[in-house]
């Protein structure tokens, strides 16, 4: 269950996903600056978010009725510096 205001955020970056728009930034809204709210999406694997230089992030889209919508790709072509998504489990063997 995600708390009330990552619904905000992740409606949000929901809305831009369905637009092809870039992800909102911290300026546009305040709910992106809040580095919990975004680990609490990733963490819970809502979303998956591709960061690039220039502040720029991309972000997917995992469940619900909107899943695999992302936002605008970075301007320019080149590979993310960094990925934040949830780990998988680790498969559990029995002894």
């Amino acid at each position: 269950m995600l708390s009330p205001s990552a619904r905000v955020l992740l409606r949000l970056i929901e809305e831009a996903a369905c637009k092809g728009e870039r992800c909102p930034t911290h300026k546009q809204e305040p709910l992106f600056r809040s580095g919990p709210l975004m680990r609490e999406l990733t963490s819970k694997g809502y979303i998956r978010v591709e960061l690039y230089g220039k502040q720029f992030r991309q972000v997917t889209v995992l469940v619900g009725p909107n899943a695999g919508k992302q936002t605008a790709p970075p301007p320019r072509p080149g590979k993310p510096y960094k990925v934040i998504e949830r780990k998988p489990l680790k498969p559990f063997h029995a002894a």
